[in-house]
């Protein structure tokens, strides 16, 4: 199964394409679907899961705005919510910053474990990549420009940094940082 956005319109393909719509009735776009069959969409300003024909708001940390980013085979979905990283099991919860509250960090990536891997703003200007399983840690990447590409179940994280506005280097992280060089 796939799921995009074409036309602020969400679809979900398993063979023939549905029409899935928008998650607010404006506007949709799809950007995660697990193993269960469930989408996790944004609209202009909030974050949605969809789950057997039902889309279903996230929440907000404190009443601005949402975008979710990462979503597990057991529906926890990730994101940033005005300006910090979540996790949504249900209820949305806030992760901090490693800047503390003042800082900005975004949820990238979760694991079926509820383990979230993302960066996040730190007092040396730069975006570090971090983990949080009940604490945010910073695992020892920082540049211009941090992305994080997905976690898995054991908790290794791939994503990309830059010395510029793009990142340009790869990186593997199982407990330790691994360089995988430049593209």
């Amino acid at each position: 199964q796939v799921t995009g956005g074409v036309g602020g319109r969400v679809f979900q393909w398993d063979g023939s394409l549905h029409d899935l719509g928008a998650p607010d009735g404006v506007f949709g776009e799809g950007v995660g679907i697990n193993d269960r069959g469930q989408i996790l969409g944004n609209s202009v300003d909030r974050g949605f899961l969809y789950d057997h024909g039902t889309w279903r708001e996230l929440g907000t940390l404190r009443g601005g705005w949402t975008v979710a980013r990462g979503l597990n085979n057991l529906g926890r979905v990730t994101g940033v919510s005005d300006g910090h990283a979540f996790l949504y099991d249900g209820a949305i919860h806030d992760l901090g910053t490693l800047q503390g509250s003042t800082g900005f960090s975004l949820g990238e990536a979760v694991n079926d474990a509820g383990v979230v891997a993302g960066t996040s703003s730190s007092d040396d200007g730069l975006e570090h990549a971090f983990i949080y399983d009940g604490t945010m840690r910073d695992i020892g990447i920082a540049a211009y420009v941090v992305s994080i590409g997905d976690i898995n179940d054991q908790a290794w994280v791939v994503g990309a940094t830059g010395s510029s506005g793009m990142p340009d280097r790869m990186f593997f992280y199982d407990g330790s940082v691994h360089d995988l060089g430049g593209f």
